[in-house]
């Protein structure tokens, strides 16, 4: 049962759809195929790209690390530091375009993978708040009907973002806008975990 008052509730509810909404478009342009092509156009190779695509697995063995924080510090705690952590590795991919321009791509994959490990690696502490969170948010009845509307939020957010990454890449450098991808992603992630 909730120890929060209705207006926590409904304030945390309103705040959480903001935060899943800014996440879920943060996170459609900073991992998966995106961040595949991005090492792409870096020239990555067979190896570098399966490491992209196996980091993001790392989230799940991080959980138990996650789990022996929360039980030392307040939950919000350690998913908003796991969170503000998860962004700040992204903060390594901001060298790419000028590392791709000096002929340095190699550095540029680099940075990929190691912030690419620390993302995931931080999102794996910080995902076991998610449902203590989401618990706290929907004692009552009205339940489903939170997690169906917080389920189109995060849908939508990541649909259109795709959609309009999609159009841009029509229309313009490939590697000039997925770097600015990269950069809107770590800003929209700064915004939602604050």
């Amino acid at each position: 049962m909730s120890v929060l008052t209705k207006y926590q509730i409904n304030l945390g509810r309103r705040l959480y759809g903001i935060f899943s909404a800014l996440n879920s478009a943060s996170f459609a342009l900073v991992t998966g195929n995106v961040l595949v092509v991005y090492a792409m156009y870096l020239n990555a190779g067979n190896i570098a790209i399966g490491l992209i695509n196996a980091f993001g697995f790392l989230s799940f063995f991080a959980i138990p690390l996650g789990k022996f924080f929360a039980s030392r510090r307040p939950i919000m705690r350690v998913y908003a530091d796991a969170w503000i952590l998860r962004n700040t590795c992204l903060l390594l991919m901001l060298p790419i375009p000028f590392l791709a321009r000096a002929d340095l791509r190699e550095w540029g994959l680099f940075c990929i993978l190691i912030s690419t490990f620390g993302f995931n690696f931080f999102r794996g502490i910080g995902l076991v708040a998610n449902n203590p969170v989401l618990s706290d948010l929907t004692p009552g009845k009205d339940r489903g009907s939170f997690l169906t509307f917080l389920s189109l939020v995060t849908n939508a957010a990541a649909l259109l973002t795709t959609l309009v990454l999609a159009a841009a890449l029509h229309f313009g450098n490939s590697l000039t806008i997925l770097s600015a991808a990269m950069i809107v992603g770590i800003v929209l992630g700064f915004i939602a975990s604050f």
